[in-house]
């Protein structure tokens, strides 16, 4: 009967182990070094890895298991910005359970979010400056044949300031990405909006923010032929509806077209071809691939420079950001050079780090400030 009972009792006090509420995990710990503290429960898994958006090429850290079977790992420091991070658990990936702090970019990919404050706070801090607004749309591609969407941010005031007229920013992403990768998917560039509005910094403007994706793989690798669809769907399709619904300035030194990764390449090509439409043109990040391929053709024949001086005259801001660590970097660095070869002004930027968008923050928080002044 002894044995029963402790047979019996050690049955229940394993169910009840194994059964038992995760522990109360301290979310991410920032310390005053900028360094961070990452815990994650996991008592069965044999090994946990951190993996972050700031490690760039180099491989996840391991994290050290205690008794109660949380992992730790102590990483940084950081400089001030908003990181994503996941947890890798016997090679599954996964988002932090103890932080509510996931966002998802592209509609597929999921991480935690990491904020390091800044002092002072930085433009994609929360500041209670006044907010704008997030409008949603969708339209039907004649070209593609389906429906797209896109996000209109309209500065404070935009709705009292009667018939006045607003510069206008086209704004795209990366792919696989979309139209809320700026605003939910961890971008935060609405907050970066209303505070450098309300602290003078950005011109109250109209931001358009639209997909990058055109044609599906493989069909996305023919460059020319996605990049024609893309200036179709923009100029044809897109901006009608903005300025049938929207104040937006008619005069095209008013416009700019600015994007990131596949987007800042397309921005790129059309922005140089439409002079009527855009006069500003800003490369974030870009994936300027320098040797020619079946995937992206020469410069050359993307982004020809057949009058120069017409460009520099014409163009208010031709405007280059890259990390040092970013695929595309020499790409980016070629590129810039072919500027200067060829007597077109730009300005080009540098930043330290991968194609993430820690970087991408930082380049559109340096570049607002320049448009339309």
């Amino acid at each position: 009967m002894r044995r029963a009972f402790l047979l019996v009792l050690l049955i229940v006090l394993t169910v009840h182990l194994e059964a038992q509420d995760p522990p109360i995990l301290t979310l991410p710990e920032v310390h005053s070094d900028r360094t961070v503290t990452f815990r994650f429960w996991a008592p069965r898994a044999s090994e946990v890895q951190l993996s972050g958006n700031w490690m760039g090429p180099q491989p996840p850290i391991p994290m050290n298991k205690d008794e109660a079977g949380v992992w730790t790992v102590k990483a940084g420091p950081f400089e001030p910005n908003i990181y994503e991070y996941t947890f890798v658990a016997n090679g599954v990936r996964t988002i932090d359970p103890a932080c509510k702090c996931g966002v998802m970019w592209a509609g597929r990919f999921a991480s935690s979010r990491l904020t390091i404050p800044g002092n002072p706070p930085r433009s994609w801090e929360p500041q209670n400056r006044p907010s704008g607004t997030l409008h949603q749309h969708r339209f039907f591609s004649t070209r593609q044949q389906l429906r797209r969407r896109f996000i209109v941010y309209t500065p404070p005031g935009y709705e009292s300031s009667g018939n006045r007229r607003y510069p206008v920013l086209v704004l795209t992403r990366g792919t696989p990405g979309d139209e809320s990768d700026w605003t939910n998917g961890g971008g935060f560039a609405d907050i970066m909006f209303d505070n450098l509005i309300g602290t003078g910094r950005m011109e109250p403007m109209l931001v358009v923010m639209h997909a990058s994706d055109v044609l599906d793989p493989p069909d996305f690798r023919r460059g020319d032929e996605n990049m024609r669809a893309f200036e179709t769907i923009i100029l044809n399709e897109l901006l009608p509806i903005v300025k049938q619904l929207y104040r937006a300035s008619a005069d095209p030194r008013m416009w700019a077209i600015a994007g990131l990764s596949l987007g800042g390449e397309f921005g790129m090509y059309v922005g140089l071809k439409h002079p009527e439409q855009f006069r500003t043109i800003v490369s974030i990040s870009s994936s300027l691939v320098v040797a020619a391929s079946d995937v992206a053709p020469s410069f050359d024949t993307r982004f020809p420079l057949q009058n120069p001086k017409r460009i520099a005259s014409e163009y208010r801001l031709i405007w280059l950001g890259t990390g040092t660590e970013d695929l595309w970097y020499k790409g980016a660095k070629a590129f810039a050079a072919r500027l200067t070869a060829n007597g077109v002004p730009h300005v080009y930027r540098e930043y330290r780090g991968a194609h993430v968008m820690p970087v991408f923050r930082q380049e559109l928080d340096d570049v607002l400030p320049l448009l339309f002044r």
